[in-house]
């Protein structure tokens, strides 16, 4: 988890795998936030690295369909339909890695979102109709 916000910018103890199975997740939990604990060394540095979390992911399903109808002598009319992000996926733009601990108990101090979903969406589903005449 990058950039936890430790005291002193130290970093935290892993105590355990952070990633979750994609069907546990939810808005208020992406990973295990009980995996991470504050370091137990009198310096405060703990062993864990930055890359061990993995993100929510990006679906994104694109779709368009057209239908050419002939109108003679070389003409035609194309009807077109296309559907971007056509199953309105949510698509986050990130999540809370921050951990505070209050050093004295050893405790979380901001459970409440230490792991959730932050910032917004992304696009939401866009649908465009269109109609080209080639002659």
């Amino acid at each position: 988890m990058p950039n936890s916000n430790l005291a002193a910018s130290s970093q935290r103890r892993r105590v355990t795998a952070p990633n979750l199975p994609r069907h546990e997740r939810t808005f208020e939990r992406q990973f295990r936030t009980e995996c991470v604990a504050p370091p137990s060394d009198q310096f405060r540095l703990g062993p864990a690295l930055n890359d061990e979390y993995q993100g929510p992911g990006y679906t994104n399903w694109d779709i368009s369909a057209f239908k050419n109808v002939p109108m003679g002598g070389g003409r035609r009319l194309q009807f077109r339909v296309e559907l971007y992000n056509a199953f309105n996926t949510d698509q986050w733009t990130g999540v809370n890695t921050t951990a505070n601990f209050d050093y004295a108990t050893g405790t979380l101090t901001n459970q409440t979102v230490f792991g959730r979903l932050t910032g917004a969406t992304l696009s939401a589903r866009r649908i465009q109709l269109g109609a080209r005449l080639t002659f």
